[in-house]
């Protein structure tokens, strides 16, 4: 019967220094990596059609198998095109 009480004592003990690791954001990232967003978007002011994004999906998932990273070019020009996803940000 105590053990159950020490673990809830416990748990309401360090319950507050969970929340902090919640919080986390380094200093400038998301002003830089919007600068960044936006200036790949500047190339294709009108984003591109599915059939654009498609083949730029392609050329940079080729290049990607390839080991091929000064193709990164290609994963930008997906980016640009709008409507990326969090896996094309990570590829690049």
């Amino acid at each position: 019967m105590k053990l159950p009480r020490l673990l809830l004592i416990l748990m309401l003990a360090f319950a507050p220094l969970t929340t902090w690791a919640q919080g986390f954001d380094l200093p400038g990232l998301s002003q830089e990596s919007g600068v960044y967003q936006q200036s790949l978007q500047r190339r294709f002011p009108a984003g591109g059609t599915p059939q654009h994004r498609a083949a730029a999906e392609r050329r940079a998932q080729d290049a990607t198998a390839r080991r091929d990273f000064a193709a990164a070019a290609a994963l930008e020009e997906r980016i640009g095109l709008g409507n990326s996803t969090a896996d094309h940000w990570l590829a690049l």
